[in-house]
């Protein structure tokens, strides 16, 4: 998760001159009438206050002098006031539309990351998965409060409609790696869907289906795969009916609780594990379980063969601890020294 670094807040230089200037024209008006009508600093003050903002009411008495130093400060002022006036609209104005073009500004620097459309009660869970394993990715919903809920968290949201191209072409989606659509909505998945493969067609889906019949036509679609929640639920209910023990191992583990983590290592093209049998592998990371092997267009082989060579685009799934998962997971992406 993002680490928020504290400054403290400067005033935009827009409004410092405006304040600037308007702090000069009250100074003038005061010194003026103190110097023209031999008032007090206060009095000076006073009327200076009532003659730049036009309330004007009350009959000094002024002296010649007097009214036509106020006829030059009443111009001078009104102007000044209308000119500060607008400066902090603006102001307010561009604020308002500062975080935007901040996340738009922040996405365009991604690549290869993922998409994840709707932030309810699933979507926030899976951002938090997200940032807790530092993947890189970005939040859209059309909720104004749960995309406030992930810019509090350090994390790049937008607010839109993520079943109109636009909006999933601010969040990099011909960039993207993948994309999850996890709204409430199987209607708004399946055009969500459509249309991040139809941008994207190497594009990794992964959608949301809350009724059955929702799954094929997600699949249909061009979901690489779909997750009912209240299936999903209702398996691991039954997981810990039938295996309390292992249900609550996986369990831990998927919580990041239990210190042990899953996870896929890809062996890529010269990288230095390439070329290596299982049984080397093994042996030189002792403290890792090595679960499975899956080769490119093949099921998972699970107990592979301990002479197995790794070939570059399998991918190992293995147990460990986190440090030495990324250890392995660094070298199976360095290349080999020549």
């Amino acid at each position: 998760m993002a680490l928020h670094l504290f400054k403290r807040p400067t005033l935009d230089p827009r409004l410092s001159q405006a304040m600037l200037l308007l702090f000069s024209v009250m100074l003038v008006g005061t010194f003026g009438y103190m110097w023209t009508e031999s008032w007090t600093f206060w009095r000076s003050l006073f009327f200076t206050v009532i003659s730049v903002t036009t309330v004007g009411y009350g009959d000094y008495g002024l002296s010649p002098s007097g009214e036509r130093f106020t006829v030059v400060l009443l111009i001078v002022g009104i102007g000044t006031v209308s000119f500060a006036a607008s400066r902090s609209i603006q102001l307010i104005i561009e604020r308002q539309l500062k975080p935007e073009r901040r996340m738009l500004h922040q996405i365009a620097r991604l690549d290869n990351h993922q998409i994840i459309c709707g932030l309810g009660r699933i979507g926030q869970t899976v951002c938090e998965r997200l940032a807790m394993e530092g993947v890189e990715f970005v939040a859209v919903d059309a909720n104004e409060a749960g995309v406030a809920w992930a810019r509090d968290h350090g994390m790049i949201a937008l607010v839109g409609d993520a079943t109109e191209d636009v909006v999933l072409e601010q969040c990099g989606v011909d960039r993207a790696k993948g994309l999850t659509a996890v709204t409430s909505s199987d209607a708004a998945n399946t055009v969500i869907t459509l249309s991040a493969v139809d941008l994207n067609p190497d594009l990794y889906v992964i959608a949301r289906a809350e009724m059955p019949d929702s799954v094929r036509r997600l699949k249909r679609a061009g979901a690489s795969r779909v997750i009912s929640p209240v299936r999903q639920g209702a398996i691991g209910v039954a997981e810990a009916i039938i295996h309390p023990h292992a249900s609550e191992f996986f369990g831990a583990s998927a919580d990041n609780t239990s210190g042990v983590v899953f996870a896929e290592v890809e062996v890529t093209p010269g990288s230095t594990i390439e070329g290596q049998s299982l049984r080397t592998c093994g042996a030189d990371h002792p403290e890792l379980a090595f679960v499975a092997v899956q080769s490119p267009n093949e099921p998972a082989q699970l107990k592979p063969l301990a002479d197995r060579a790794l070939v570059a685009g399998d991918v190992l799934i293995i147990a460990g601890q986190r440090e030495p998962v990324n250890a392995l997971e660094s070298i199976a992406s360095a290349k080999r020294a020549a």
